[in-house]
């Protein structure tokens, strides 16, 4: 990227898009790692991990399969993610 050529980092960014079905967010505060989180089924933000570097489709598709086999259900992706199955040390509120 240009930025990264002539010595730019990110500062801060919010990016969103759909993975599975399902809205994923992800944002980058300096000094800080990529955070990234899915919508659930009632419209909160769910915690899926952190990237050192911009995660890509890929690696967001690596941490929807982990969020979905610790929920032990084998239907599509997006019914997965129901307040019961996250613990409450990884929910976040919408603002």
């Amino acid at each position: 990227m240009l930025d990264e050529e002539i010595g730019f980092v990110d500062t801060f960014s919010l990016q969103s898009f759909v993975v599975r079905g399902s809205e994923v967010k992800y944002y980058k505060t300096y000094p800080f790692d990529w955070r990234i989180f899915v919508v659930g089924d009632e419209g909160e933000d769910i915690y899926l991990g952190e990237s050192k570097a911009r995660p890509d489709y890929n690696k967001i598709d690596a941490l929807l399969e982990v969020r979905v086999a610790r929920a032990g259900d084998v239907r599509g992706c997006h019914s997965h993610f129901h307040r019961t199955a996250i613990p409450p040390a990884i929910r976040t509120a919408r603002p």
